[in-house]
């Protein structure tokens, strides 16, 4: 709250009511992801992953509020051959509204600018007008390490135990 306004996330909406009487002044909603297409790696999951607020970060002195929005899910196929490194590409996103002149029709708030970032949310403050966002990546092993080296593939069919770790090495 900044003492007028009382802002909070409720799924994937923002919204924001007087402080004083209640009333609801603003739904802003987060917006879903854009599907990528298959041949860069996007695919449809088979249930609809929507966002949902995570956090807030308000700043009065530049008066903008900063929602932190996550639960888009993998942005990337498991078998896709670019795959990156780090898992959960772009699982959050950072919206940044101006919060100057708060509409009082329930429409939304002017968007300033928004941000994908790689990995789950964990934490936000805002420290002297800046946002600190911590988020947490894994490693995504399968296509990387494990798949290559998979006894069951079929550049290890018919190796004994010793000549498959030998292969095995060789490759890694």
């Amino acid at each position: 709250s900044d003492g007028k306004h009382v802002f909070t996330g409720y799924g994937d909406i923002l919204v924001i009511w007087d402080a004083k009487t209640g009333e609801e002044l603003s739904r802003t909603r987060i917006p879903p992801r854009k599907a990528l297409a298959k041949e860069e790696g996007g695919y449809q999951s088979y249930y609809n992953r929507m966002p949902s607020i995570s956090g807030l970060l308000l700043d009065s002195n530049s008066n903008r509020i900063v929602v932190i929005a996550s639960g888009y899910g993998q942005k990337y196929r498991f078998d896709y051959p670019g795959r990156p490194v780090l898992g959960d590409k772009g699982e959050v996103q950072v919206r940044v509204y101006d919060i100057t002149k708060i509409p009082t029709d329930g429409s939304e708030l002017p968007l300033i600018a928004s941000k994908e970032l790689d990995g789950r949310y964990r934490a936000a403050r805002e420290i002297d007008g800046v946002a600190h966002i911590v988020v947490q990546s894994s490693v995504e092993t399968h296509s990387h390490i494990s798949r290559a080296l998979d006894y069951k593939r079929d550049m290890y069919d018919g190796l004994n135990r010793d000549k498959y770790i030998a292969a095995a090495t060789e490759k890694a």
